[in-house]
């Protein structure tokens, strides 16, 4: 394990996971603001990666290319990400070990198996009375906060969907310029990327789109976006599922052309899109 030098004050752990962008980046953004320096890790999970049969699999290409690209943006900056495989319990019982953390920052995962390994890792910190600070950034609402006056959900579309245009209305949308804070990374040489073929695997040959919204695109949306022969919807869902774009900056793109150009039926389209990708 590269080991980049230790800090007297100790270091902050930011942990890349369905996040995987410099830019926006909630908890990025708040471990950069925390006073510490910033080392930012990836964990290539054993538990998941053991259960995939194609060895080229294309998620996993996918998130290897995304990270290679964050390393060249962070060695530009004088840092550099620091990748493992295993199981992260033990990553994080190893890091531990071999660094002074303080803190782990990450983004809040929200499927069953991520809640899981979340809470373990969270009693783990706990128990060393170092903090595990969560935050909210791959969705704009989560489940208890577009709720009835009773605080029971929702059970038809309508009036959910003025509740939460009434709280985007009356509550902007929040930026988190994390890209504004690099300097705050920890200065390290010595990360890398692991290879795919280290953990028996290799690349992909499918093709990935851009992470890039397309003005047209959103002009026409209304009318082209249920025609399977034309390009009508963003392509944009692997982008969304791995957070390397910020589902902030494509709700804000999406409700600059709203009033313009979408009507209610579009609206509810673009928010299912943005919030169940």
């Amino acid at each position: 394990m590269p080991v980049p030098d230790r800090q007297e004050n100790g270091i902050a752990l930011f942990w890349f996971r369905r996040d995987l962008r410099l830019k926006d980046n909630h908890a990025l953004w708040q471990a950069l603001n925390s006073g510490m320096p910033v080392m930012p890790i990836f964990i290539f999970d054993r538990n998941i990666l053991e259960k995939l049969e194609d060895k080229d699999d294309a998620r996993l290409s996918f998130i290897h290319l995304q990270l290679q690209g964050i390393q060249d943006q962070l060695k530009k900056k004088g840092s550099s990400l620091h990748t493992f495989y295993g199981e992260p319990l033990e990553i994080h019982r190893e890091l531990m070990e071999r660094f002074p953390v303080k803190a782990l920052y990450a983004n809040r995962d929200y499927e069953p198996y991520g809640r899981e390994r979340d809470q373990s890792i969270y009693t783990f910190y706990q128990q060393r009375e170092i903090p595990f600070r969560g935050f909210k950034d791959q969705v704009i609402f989560e489940k208890s906060e577009v709720v009835k006056a009773d605080g029971k959900p929702y059970t038809v579309f309508s009036p959910y969907m003025r509740k939460w245009k009434q709280i985007l209305e009356e509550n902007p949308i929040p930026k988190f310029p994390s890209e504004e804070k690099l300097e705050a990374m920890l200065p390290s040489e010595d990360g890398r990327v692991i290879a795919l073929e280290e953990m028996g695997f290799g690349p992909t040959t499918i093709p990935f789109p851009e992470a890039v919204v397309d003005q047209k695109l959103l002009e026409n949306y209304g009318q082209k976006r249920d025609i399977p022969s034309v390009r009508g919807t963003s392509r944009l869902s692997v982008h969304l599922r791995f957070g390397t774009i910020s589902i902030r900056q494509l709700a804000k793109k999406g409700m600059e052309h709203s009033v313009k150009w979408l009507n209610e039926l579009i609206w509810r389209d673009f928010y299912q899109m943005i919030l169940y990708h």
